[in-house]
């Protein structure tokens, strides 16, 4: 009798764990709606964040080893068409174009991290004619009156701690340094009032290292996800390093 029980219970556990699961609930959305997971949230979200997050999260979470791990590896029009040809959507449909702009926009995403990785790990070289063409670039920008120089007690005005820049990129690299240029070439008259105020301030802060330190709690928000609604709000397509720069010089 005992052992009637036991199987019943391990059996509507096992019903109750099939009812209930991921699978079963697509299985029954697609028979009731005649549409797959995929065509149902691009139909129930506009464009932006909100429908590019989830289908990320359904890709991710697909059991087709393609779609949740190739997202990268194929080109964009050949990912869309595997994707069209495995969930049986027809070719006449607007699925290609509203699927192919998110995916897009994740592989975007991606590498985009992966690309700020990559200057961040750049060290940065003063010797290096294009990182000298950076300081260069700051230099005109912020003090224009001056002539260039490498080393020099202006810099400390510009809010490094030393003479020589080079040596204050070395947590954000490359990364750093281009950010610091954007800056000051693309909101030029900005970026001189708050070094003047950085400098005349009583509570005075160093520009260069404040403008280093918030490279590193952005590429920390991009890391961490914290920028996908950002990009994929405001970006309609991939997000580039420029996007970059320039959600940088909105928090600076």
């Amino acid at each position: 009798m005992y052992a009637y029980w036991f199987y019943a219970l391990v059996a509507f556990g096992c019903a109750l764990t099939c009812l209930t699961s991921r699978g079963f609930r697509k299985w029954v959305w697609r028979t009731i709606s005649g549409k797959c997971e995929l065509q149902r949230i691009l139909d129930g979200n506009r464009e932006g964040c909100r429908r590019t997050l989830a289908l990320e999260r359904s890709l991710s979470s697909s059991k087709d080893p393609v779609l949740s791990s190739n997202l990268r590896n194929l080109s964009l029009d050949s990912y869309v068409d595997y994707a069209m040809q495995i969930k049986r959507i027809k070719a006449a449909s607007n699925f290609a174009d509203a699927f192919g702009l998110a995916v897009a926009q994740i592989r975007g995403y991606q590498s985009l991290c992966e690309e700020c990785e990559h200057l961040r790990s750049t060290a940065f070289n003063a010797s290096d004619e294009r990182h000298l063409n950076i300081l260069r670039g700051l230099w005109k920008y912020l003090i224009p009156s001056e002539a260039f120089q490498l080393v020099s007690k202006r810099w400390a005005d510009i809010g490094f701690q030393g003479t020589c820049p080079d040596t204050d990129f070395r947590g954000m690299g490359l990364l750093g340094a281009l950010n610091l240029l954007y800056f000051a070439e693309s909101h030029t008259a900005l970026a001189r009032g708050i070094l003047s105020a950085s400098v005349l301030s009583t509570s005075s802060y160093p520009f260069a290292i404040v403008g280093i330190s918030l490279t590193d709690l952005l590429r920390k928000w991009l890391r961490d996800g914290e920028l996908k609604c950002h990009f994929y709000n405001y970006v309609r397509d991939a997000p580039t390093l420029n996007d970059f720069h320039f959600a940088y010089a909105r928090i600076f």
